[in-house]
């Protein structure tokens, strides 16, 4: 594939992802508010707590999502329809059996349920509603093996599209659904309707795009199989430590703090969600294509690129960082109140956490798209088990903050410097890992400039609240831009990205 298809799709995918965050941005705020003023804080922590239960079921999927789409390239690459069915009957399979092991090992902890929950009143149908959020996750899983094409295709705006529709209709029933109600069953049940339509929509799209003929396709032989397998064991470890490491908070808080905590705790994560999105779009929207990219082209041009999205992922985080921590709590305070605001030191521990994985974004996307699967396997298992340890220590000792410190402290002492280095080691070998961490000193440094410039204004310019959610929200964007432009200006990695967006208007 050329490098022109290959930016056009990116774009294509970005474009259409951008439009449908925005169109669906509005709606879970207005369900988010909908929820608290009729069900209130105590639904809310439960609500916040078992969605991070099932992300721990999640295991279920043994990392297999990353494996499918990489098994796709070559196949769609060629144009070989027999061999996308022979890997897509094999999926079908192991995606049937991952549901069926999530309600299992969901009904399993259904005893345990009452030990997580702490709540100064008791509430009704607790176990109703956990069952309603296993079968959930679990009819997540039933059709997902056919999207996987649609998105090895380098076609994520059609995903986008179906699932901004889905989404916005969804929020409206639910909000529709609690106002008539006021039924926390009924806002569930109806989650877990609009779960299965999307899936089972976008599986129909894939068949009528790739027009497969499921039912007479070769079955993938014994080697394919064979691969997938050491593939995903591969990554099970690595699935693992990422669930200790980012699913298990909102269990520590409920446990050792208390459930209405993790109501406060996932008001912030909806934020964090919100940004994550839009971060996402542009991850997603380039997979693909760095996935074309490492599939026909030699190590210069792979190190271009992986320097560009670099480049381009620090600058992301710098603003990430500062706009979180200094705007966070008071969109909360205008949004739903100053009651619902965290203390700033876990406010400061969550934008370290949002900031880290930022940075480590075009890392991850080369381990996936180069097949880095084994020489990674372990070591988010590492950063997981010891943010296990960290977050009961650190959250008797210091609460809420505590607990989310623990994250980003794992994180430092493992895969935050064991990836790049196994990066640079097995695909960038004429290149030293060095100057990735100076990239990452450079951006705490435009991190330290920035907050300076926006706590000035917070403190001797604007004194009305929305002022300086706007003051601070424009500098947040322009000082890192000013500074990382007078710093890479003259670099390669500058002039190729000018060069495209020359060749695009152009076009």
């Amino acid at each position: 594939m050329k490098a022109e298809d290959r930016s056009g799709k990116s774009i294509k995918n970005m474009a259409y992802g951008m439009g449908a965050q925005l169109l669906q941005s509005i709606f879970p705020f207005i369900s988010r508010t909908v929820f608290i003023y009729v069900l209130g804080e105590s639904y809310l922590g439960i609500n916040g707590l078992f969605s991070s239960i099932l992300s721990v079921l999640s295991l279920a999927e043994l990392g297999i999502g990353n494996v499918v789409v990489f098994s796709l390239y070559k196949p769609l690459a060629a144009g070989d329809k027999d061999r996308l069915g022979a890997y897509v009957n094999y999926y079908k399979v192991i995606y049937r059996t991952i549901a069926a092991v999530v309600l299992g090992v969901g009904m399993i902890v259904l005893p345990f349920i009452p030990y997580l929950v702490k709540l100064p009143d008791n509430i009704d149908h607790l176990y109703l509603y956990y069952i309603l959020y296993v079968i959930n996750s679990a009819i997540s899983y039933l059709y997902v093996y056919k999207s996987s094409i649609i998105n090895a295709d380098q076609k994520e705006y059609i995903v986008s599209v179906y699932t901004t529709l889905s989404t916005a209709l969804m929020y409206i029933v639910q909000c529709v659904v609690l106002l008539l109600f006021r039924s926390f069953t009924s806002y569930l049940i109806s989650q877990l309707i609009f779960t299965f339509a999307l899936n089972f929509a976008l599986s129909k799209k894939a068949d009528k795009i790739y027009q497969i003929d499921y039912k007479n396709c070769p079955v993938l032989s014994k080697q394919d199989k064979k691969d997938i397998f050491i593939k995903t064991k591969a990554m099970l470890s690595y699935k693992l430590g990422g669930v200790f490491l980012n699913s298990t908070d909102s269990v520590y808080i409920s446990t050792l703090v208390n459930t209405i905590t993790v109501g406060l705790y996932t008001n912030y994560t909806i934020l964090e969600a919100f940004l994550n999105k839009f971060i996402n779009i542009l991850y997603n929207g380039l997979y693909a294509s760095v996935g074309n990219l490492n599939a026909t082209k030699g190590e210069e041009k792979q190190k271009l690129i992986f320097n560009v999205l670099m480049l381009a992922f620090m600058y992301i985080g710098t603003t990430a960082f500062n706009g979180y921590f200094l705007i966070s709590s008071k969109i909360i305070e205008v949004w739903i109140g100053k009651t619902y605001c965290m203390e700033i030191l876990a406010v400061l521990a969550l934008a370290l956490r949002f900031y880290m994985p930022i940075l480590l974004y075009p890392v991850w996307m080369y381990r996936n798209t180069t097949g880095l699967f084994e020489e990674t396997k372990g070591i988010l298992m590492y950063a997981g088990v010891l943010n296990l340890v960290l977050s009961f220590f650190l959250g008797k000792s210091l609460g809420l903050a505590g607990i989310l410190f623990a994250t980003s402290i794992s994180r430092l002492f493992t895969s935050f410097w064991y990836e790049p280095v196994m990066l640079y080691k097995k695909i960038f070998s004429k290149s030293h890992v060095s100057e990735y961490f100076l990239n990452i000193v450079f951006s705490i440094f435009a991190i330290s400039i920035s907050m300076v410039c926006c706590l000035l204004v917070e403190n001797h310019v604007f004194s009305n609240i929305w002022a300086q959610i706007i003051a601070e929200g424009i500098l947040c964007i322009m000082v890192p831009l000013v500074i990382y432009f007078l710093r890479y200006r003259k670099t390669r990695e500058v002039n190729y990205l000018v060069e495209i967006a020359r060749r695009k208007l152009k076009r």
